[in-house]
């Protein structure tokens, strides 16, 4: 269905929204079908954005509860097998019996991630699993260019990490989710991770300029000239710049059958 039917061809938020999928869908959805996910299952998707990942795991389950503190973008999909839930994780009332929980980029957004992670535990019924996807800031590097395309992505990439850290937020979230699922009982813990460099002048670079655009106050306040701003969104539109992503750190894990 064309975006424009909803009105949001000049919405940031869901552009910026729709630039990660495009980016990280592949990958999730790999995930997914590696943990076998089939008709019958119950199915949490917490932090739902558009919808992308919460309409796969209706496809491939039959049936989804879908979570976001903002549904604007999903409500046109609820349906007696699409449960839509619009509450902050932190105050929900979760549904206890999940075959799978799945959350993207949602962690390091909280005050208190490893005790949303163990809500979301808490939440899954024996035997299934809980598949978290965060960043970690690890390798938010510039490739090899000149000094000013260095400089401008080193404040860039401060004054993102001094914002972050003004909200009581974690920019490197992302090494502690094998852990943390460990600690929290689950079995079967895997993870893997992976980035990829980015090129200005493509569609790897939307999320990214999306997310600036996003948060330009808050970048601005950070040690950020507007000029500087400008310039360094410019080299993202004309290829002027390539650099390494952050870090995706994906884990997953099963609760013990009784």
């Amino acid at each position: 269905m064309a975006d424009s039917i909803f009105g949001l061809e000049h919405d940031d938020e869901y552009w910026r929204l729709r630039g990660f999928e495009a980016a990280y869908d592949p990958t999730t959805l790999r995930l997914l079908d590696e943990l076998g996910v089939a008709p019958g299952w119950r199915c949490l998707e917490v932090g739902a954005g558009t919808g992308s990942i919460a309409m796969a795991l209706h496809a491939r389950a039959g049936s989804v509860t879908a979570l976001d503190q903002d549904c604007r973008y999903i409500r046109h999909l609820a349906s007696p097998s699409f449960v839509v839930v619009e509450s902050a994780v932190e105050l929900a009332d979760l549904p206890n019996d999940r075959d799978l929980i799945h959350c993207r980029f949602l962690l390091d957004l909280v005050r208190e991630p490893r005790d949303v992670l163990e809500k979301l535990s808490s939440c899954v019924r024996a035997s299934g699993w809980l598949l978290v996807e965060e960043f970690d800031d690890l390798t938010l590097e510039v490739t090899l260019r000149d000094g000013r395309v260095k400089e401008l992505h080193d404040a860039i990439v401060a004054a993102k990490q001094g914002l972050w850290a003004e909200r009581g937020l974690n920019n490197h979230l992302g090494r502690h989710l094998p852990d943390w699922l460990t600690q929290l009982g689950l079995v079967d813990v895997e993870s893997e991770c992976g980035c990829r460099v980015r090129l200005g002048g493509t569609n790897g670079v939307f999320a990214w300029k999306q997310s600036l655009i996003g948060m330009r106050d808050g970048v601005l306040k950070n040690g950020v000239s507007q000029a500087d701003l400008d310039e360094y969104l410019s080299l993202l539109d004309d290829g002027g710049i390539s650099y390494f992503s952050p870090l995706v750190v994906k884990a997953w894990g099963r609760v013990q059958a009784a």
